[in-house]
């Protein structure tokens, strides 16, 4: 019997060491599902940032292809003026050198029927084309 009693004294710390066991594993578990809890909410937090991010990481990719196509349309068009600019300005070139090879005043006065005529008709027609190109600008404006 005095295995009994003796195991009978230690039995109240027994059950303080494990009650207190028993207290300390409660807390321990309840921190941890307080961390997970608050884990899985910036897990959710992260994943809705993720998707607004995605989509607008997949808006600017569309912005930055419409405006690559816009550029290289621009930059088609900018490479037609410069086309029509040049042959425009050899046109130009090519008149000035009519202009400076004759002495119009002279042959004006030598001969004026021939001149008049040919400036008229000269006239005329820059004034035609001036008109078809005002008008082919004002409907590529528009």
């Amino acid at each position: 019997m005095i295995n009994i009693l003796g195991y009978a004294k230690l039995l109240p710390y027994a059950l303080l060491i494990g009650g207190l066991a028993y207290g300390t594993h409660w807390f321990i578990v309840n921190q941890k599902d307080d961390r997970i809890q608050e884990l899985e909410n910036q897990v959710t937090q992260v994943i809705t940032r993720n998707v607004a991010l995605q989509t607008t990481d997949q808006i600017q990719k569309e912005t930055i292809k419409s405006l690559g196509n816009t550029i290289d349309r621009m930059q088609s068009d900018v490479d037609d003026l410069s086309r029509k600019l040049t042959n425009i300005t050899v046109e130009r070139d090519e008149y000035l050198s009519i202009f400076r090879r004759h002495d119009l005043t002279n042959l004006s006065l030598a001969k004026p029927g021939l001149i008049e005529r040919r400036i008229n008709k000269g006239t005329r027609d820059v004034f035609r084309q001036l008109e078809e190109d005002s008008k082919e600008l004002y409907n590529e404006n528009n």
